[in-house]
């Protein structure tokens, strides 16, 4: 019998995939966004088991007369170069997942996107390292895992943290950054001359890690908490230089002695992911150069 899945924030960068991944595997996908349409493809638009809801998550969800096995919430107000006060990432944040219970305690399965960004600096990021939110954001995103932790909505509630994504379609962000200057041939400036690691993910990577934890759901405790990841970290000049030499920029790479945000290395143990999903996502330099290709209309 087909499986019918709710996706919150259908519209965006990570759900779009989503929802076409899912699509793809035999889904019935019931999807939500403030956007109509947004990046949603047309083929998944169009698609016979696909159904759109436009609405604000933030404020009160039309009635959905419908059971979903599955909950995929992934709406939420994403750091901005805007000063947004805590008002506004909570109500992002946190009210969304509020203003859902409803469709929570009748699903059997929850999956909430969270944030590396909330770890304490250490050498590799667990899923039991220290927790330090250091901005509204991270701290937002904190908030929202100790309510489903405490609320148990759902039978069972999965977290995934995960660090820098790319794709096609995330038009902002440190790879995004390095792609506008590389195309541009304008120089390219990294902080802390380059030395620090990054984790940069595929969006791709992050959808398949998605819906492996609901297919493998039955193995998990009605709680449970992973850290994902690309396979390795690399080094920001060397990501520099990946992106220089896939799009052949005559940018000069300058090594600035200004400090990196987060001034620390990023480093993610991903062997739970590897192990209760069975599955090893790229290596950032493969993410960025699938980026790169998607960028460039090679894919």
């Amino acid at each position: 019998m087909t499986k019918n899945v709710l996706v919150i924030g259908a519209t965006g960068f990570v759900g779009s995939v989503l929802c076409k991944k899912l699509i793809e595997r035999g889904y019935r996908v019931w999807g939500i966004g403030r956007k109509k349409y947004g990046f949603l493809e047309n083929d998944v638009v169009g698609h016979r088991e696909f159904r759109f809801i436009k609405c604000d998550v933030t404020q009160e969800i039309p009635p959905i007369d419908k059971y979903f096995d599955g909950v995929f919430h992934l709406a939420s107000q994403q750091p901005s170069q805007k000063n947004l006060s805590y008002e506004e990432y909570y109500k992002g944040n946190v009210k969304t997942l509020i203003n859902l219970r409803k469709f929570l305690i009748h699903s059997n399965f929850l999956l909430f996107a969270s944030t590396t960004k909330l770890y304490k600096p250490t050498s590799i990021l667990t899923e039991n390292s220290e927790l330090e939110p250091s901005n509204f954001y991270s701290l937002t995103k904190y908030i929202s895992e100790k309510w489903i932790h405490l609320e148990r909505c759902s039978k069972q509630n999965v977290i995934i943290r995960f660090p820098s994504i790319c794709g096609r379609n995330h038009l902002g962000g440190i790879i995004y950054t390095l792609y506008t200057l590389a195309k541009s041939s304008q120089p390219i400036e990294v902080f802390s001359k380059g030395e620090r690691l990054r984790n940069i993910i595929h969006v791709d990577d992050v959808a398949e890690i998605m819906i492996r934890a609901y297919e493998k759901r039955n193995s998990f405790n009605d709680y449970e908490l992973f850290i994902a990841g690309s396979s390795d970290s690399l080094k920001m000049r060397e990501i520099a230089e990946i992106v220089k030499r896939l799009t052949n920029s005559s940018s000069e790479i300058l090594l600035s002695k200004k400090k990196s945000s987060p001034d620390w290395d990023v480093v993610i143990d991903i062997s739970k992911i590897v192990k209760k999903l069975e599955f090893t996502p790229m290596t950032t330099g493969e993410a960025i150069e699938k980026y790169i290709k998607e960028m460039e209309g090679l894919l």
